[in-house]
């Protein structure tokens, strides 16, 4: 106990003293990236399915609340890339001295939009899941629907949007709503979700088991009979 007591005092004492010098001529330290941190950009294939000023803007966007150097923001933007544009940094990267620089000619290379086709069969496929809620599935669709080669209207974004639920139950009643922006529709969504949480709920308790169907089938299999005890007998 004296020994914890005496570390204390000498803390004390050693903090009293860098105080009273005054405060520190050195520049505040800046917080480096981890790799926690680092992951939270998310990843960048070059693909028209991404559109690269976006991911710029999301990694501008982490690398400010890091309090990032320019240099550092480099570094890291580079090390989620993949695909093309990977192979593209390895390529050409170095040619880059600044921040700028580099994100200018990313965006400049990686700038084609999807053409109508490939933003149709993009948008087409998603579709809302069972393991997910509507609101979930809106925000994500919505997001898809950024990628269109022109600017959709709030009536096209609705009716994309639930072209994407394919069950009556959950679409009829929003499209009875007659929103006028997604975000209303998001809306009257939220409201709708705790009612089909309770449904798939219920759904999934009726559905048996996989143990239980597993007991059944093993029970409804008919014994098998003893044929080879059988011949035996009768040669006997």
């Amino acid at each position: 106990m004296a020994q914890i007591l005496a570390a204390l005092v000498n803390t004390r004492a050693l903090l009293a003293n860098t105080l009273s010098r005054g405060p520190p001529t050195t520049s505040p330290i800046q917080i480096h990236s981890t790799s926690d941190t680092s992951s939270s950009n998310p990843l960048f294939d070059g693909t028209p399915q991404q559109s690269a000023h976006e991911w710029i803007m999301q990694v501008e966007k982490i690398a400010a609340l890091a309090h990032w150097t320019p240099s550092l923001t480099l570094v890291t933007a580079a090390s989620r890339l993949t695909g093309s544009a990977k192979d593209r940094h390895s390529a050409y990267g170095s040619q880059y001295d600044t921040w700028e620089q580099w994100k200018e000619a990313l965006i400049l290379r990686f700038k084609r939009k999807l053409t109508m086709q490939e933003f149709l069969e993009l948008q087409t496929k998603r579709r809302l899941q069972s393991h997910e809620t509507i609101v979930e599935y809106m925000y994500s669709k919505n997001a898809i629907l950024n990628k269109a080669p022109y600017r959709l209207a709030e009536e096209e974004r609705i009716s994309l949007i639930l072209s994407g639920i394919q069950d009556d139950t959950w679409a009829n009643p929003l499209a009875a709503q007659l929103c006028g922006t997604v975000t209303e529709l998001i809306e009257r969504a939220a409201l709708l979700d705790a009612r089909r949480r309770t449904t798939v709920c219920a759904e999934n308790d009726k559905k048996p088991s996989s143990s239980t169907a597993s007991r059944a089938t093993t029970w409804l299999k008919p014994a098998r009979r003893p044929t080879t005890c059988m011949r035996r007998c009768c040669e006997v």
